[in-house]
């Protein structure tokens, strides 16, 4: 049954080889999916009608995937790309959004006020670098620090194939 499940989730031939990365992939089917939002895929259906509760989104979370990314290259992640990251995931006018479309993880939606009732903002770490990866780490993605005399960051290019591959596999219906 699972192997059922997971050719049709793939669009896959009904006798396609299952492998090992193939269980992989879809045993974490939502960072595909949240991958495929950075990549702009979305399922056809048209949710309108449905219980808002039971909605994904999807639209909502390319648009939210767009700005989280905007101007970042995923070959070439500085440590002020990390700084911009940072501050789009965690500004106090979008962290509950982007939390709420489950795109970063979930501390950032967390209220917290001052004595005075005011919305505190998040804290900002010292080094950015690790909101980041667990950023990336939602999308499947991981990532090595890379350059000689200027250092930056490289999204691995394993994970990068891999998620690109399977999310335009997941969503081929969409893309014709």
């Amino acid at each position: 049954m699972i192997a059922y499940k997971l050719r049709v989730s793939f669009n896959f031939n009904l006798n396609h080889d299952i492998t090992d990365l193939d269980l992989d992939m879809f045993e974490n089917m939502p960072k595909v999916d949240r991958f495929a939002r950075v990549l702009g895929l979305t399922h056809d259906a048209d949710e309108s009608e449905i219980n808002i509760a039971l909605r994904r989104f999807e639209k909502a979370q390319v648009k939210a995937a767009s700005d989280i990314f905007d101007g970042i290259d995923f070959n070439k992640i500085t440590s002020d790309d990390c700084d911009k990251i940072f501050e789009r995931i965690s500004s106090n006018d979008t962290r509950f959004l982007y939390s709420s479309l489950k795109l970063i993880p979930s501390a950032y939606g967390k209220w917290q006020e001052d004595k005075s009732g005011n919305l505190k903002p998040y804290p900002k770490p010292k080094i950015t670098t690790k909101p980041v990866a667990a950023v990336l780490d939602k999308f499947g993605l991981g990532w090595k620090r890379s350059g000689n005399g200027s250092r930056f960051y490289r999204v691995n290019e394993s994970d990068l194939d891999n998620m690109t591959k399977y999310a335009k596999s997941r969503y081929e219906k969409a893309l014709s």
